[in-house]
């Protein structure tokens, strides 16, 4: 497994693969250093605050190397703010050090007593077992992956109640069964990045003098199955309610099977309803099922300061004097999560059948020899995933019993349903990676009904039936998330730093992506560490390039 860590406001990178275990049972990266004052321990938050379904706030454990954890962060900070100041090739590995244990920690996996969530078989049943079919060494019965830390943090979607989740869990027939108050409309992170679109502009327009960041995009309409699985309507309902916009009938629909504050009226004109940002989800409008979490410091500088209210910030913003960097302390932490929706097939089912509706899941990796004749510094067109060539194939199959074997396997497909302006993506014979390739979890139905809102478990449906079809039946127990991409946002530094993480297939040879063409390979060449030391023309081994 193996992403590729690129610190971007600190200019430097790497590729991780797994962390090896460390002493407090957490996963440390190898070599991993404790920063200056740094205990070696994992602290204990000052009071168990809960913000999630996943239990209480865990920080991120001390080998992090993280700042903000320590008493004295400037004596923490200096080796980043010498490397910010003097930005050479031997700068780069204290750069790089950083971004990767930051991420590592991110992912420390969560302990909970009498239950096993470990980073290293990647085999958990934390919460349940229910529709998963791996096991531990002793046979006993396991899900794949494992439940990170970041999960119980506070995040800008719906908040979890002190005494559980805002939705109950839902009942036999998959319905919900709370009596939450509605939310007839809501602003989802889907709505709030369509409102602040501009003008579409296309080729290469002077960035100086025209809007180049917003482009136009493929738009993803909401499955109607969605709505029938969490809303008890037919699915013949959903659609002709959704065409005619008839979205009163919905919400009440969706309140008659305790769903209230699954769907959303528009708040920008001219706009769909859409599904709400949920308890552990955000509602990112694509495929990428978005988390955006924070350090419980980072939270309460947001809270005490009411940085959330658009009309204290635009005060901020008419005033000129920049105050919001004064209010947020180092402990600060924001993340950007994107997990990426994988149908489960059981060893011994038929593809089709429940267990193996889809046999592979499909992935578009970014190639950046697939885009050499583009210039990045000035093209304004859209270059997402829906634009990228081909698929990668993830396999959650693995059987080592004869009479429960997996089915063949053969091409693999994001087919994009109820998006206009993207085309299926199809590869014959793709390059097929375990999900153990991937830092991912496979989702057990005790945590889909227990710890998942209904409208968490919507905006699972929905980016499952985008990149699979209705034939997916949707997000159901024994499927997976694997990680695709993190940002991660530090104030360790008085600029801050920004790590991006992004899982790579490792498949750019060198003679496609040179150490020195800084445009089409950016996070991949010498100005990311991409050669092995100061001055080699070789590749580091963790820089997504191959010498063939």
């Amino acid at each position: 497994m193996c992403f590729v860590v690129g610190s971007l406001a600190l200019a430097g990178s790497l590729a991780a693969c797994h962390p090896a275990k460390n002493p407090q049972g957490a996963s440390a990266p190898p070599g991993a250093t404790a920063a200056p004052g740094a205990t070696g321990s994992t602290p204990t938050p000052k009071t168990q605050q809960s913000y999630s379904a996943f239990g209480s706030y865990v920080p991120l454990p001390d080998w992090s190397g993280w700042c903000g954890l320590q008493p004295d962060g400037s004596q923490c900070a200096a080796p980043l703010v010498q490397a910010v100041k003097q930005q050479t090739p031997k700068s780069r590995p204290a750069v790089r050090q950083h971004g990767w244990q930051l991420w590592a920690a991110i992912w420390a996996p969560l302990t909970v007593a009498g239950a096993r969530n470990d980073p290293h078989t990647q085999r958990t049943n934390l919460y349940g077992t229910k529709g998963c079919w791996s096991t531990f060494e002793d046979g006993s019965p396991a899900c794949g992956g494992i439940y990170p830390i970041w999960l119980t943090w506070p995040n800008t979607g719906e908040p979890h109640g002190v005494a559980g989740a805002l939705e109950a869990p839902s009942s036999g027939s998959g319905a919900a069964t709370s009596t939450a108050p509605p939310a007839r409309e809501a602003q989802t992170l889907r709505t709030r990045r369509h409102a602040y679109s501009a003008t579409q502009v296309k080729g290469d327009p002077n960035p100086t003098q025209h809007q180049t960041v917003n482009t136009a995009s493929p738009s993803y309409a909401l499955p109607p199955l969605v709505l029938s699985k969490q809303c008890g309507m037919t699915t013949e309902q959903a659609k002709t309610w959704l065409a005619k916009q008839q979205y009163t009938e919905i919400l009440d629909a969706c309140a008659s099977a305790g769903a209230r504050g699954v769907f959303c009226l528009p708040t920008v004109a001219g706009q769909p309803g859409a599904i709400c940002d949920g308890t552990a989800f955000v509602n990112q409008g694509d495929v990428m099922i978005a988390t955006e979490s924070l350090s419980v410091e980072g939270y309460d500088d947001i809270q005490k300061n009411a940085l959330y209210d658009q009309t204290v910030l635009e005060k901020m913003y008419a005033a000129k004097t920049n105050p919001v960097s004064g209010m947020i302390g180092r402990s600060f932490i924001s993340t950007k999560h994107m997990f990426w929706p994988v149908k489960g097939c059981k060893p011994g089912t038929q593809v089709g059948e429940a267990g193996c509706r889809v046999r592979y899941g499909a992935l578009p990796p970014w190639v950046p020899k697939d885009f050499k004749a583009i210039s990045y510094s000035t093209n304004a067109d859209y270059l997402g995933y829906e634009r990228w060539k081909s698929v990668v194939a993830i396999d959650t199959c693995k059987s080592t019993s004869p009479e429960a074997t997996c089915p063949p396997g053969g091409s693999a497909t994001l087919t994009l349903d109820y998006v206009s302006g993207a085309r299926p993506i199809s590869t014959k014979n793709p390059k097929v990676y375990s999900s153990d390739d991937f830092m991912h979890v496979q989702i057990s139905g005790e945590v889909l009904k227990n710890h998942f809102t209904a409208t968490d478990r919507a905006l699972l449906d929905q980016a499952t039936i985008w990149a699979y079809g209705d034939k997916s039946g949707g997000f159901e127990a024994g499927d997976f998330l694997v990680v695709v991409a993190m940002h991660v946002n530090t104030k360790e530094l008085p600029s801050w730093a920004f790590q991006s993480v992004w899982w790579s297939p490792r498949s750019d040879a060198l003679a496609d992506c040179p150490l020195a063409d800084v445009n089409h390979c950016f996070g991949q060449t010498g100005g990311y560490a991409a050669n092995a030391g100061p001055g080699s023309k070789e590749p580091n081994e963790y820089s997504g390039l191959t010498q063939a």
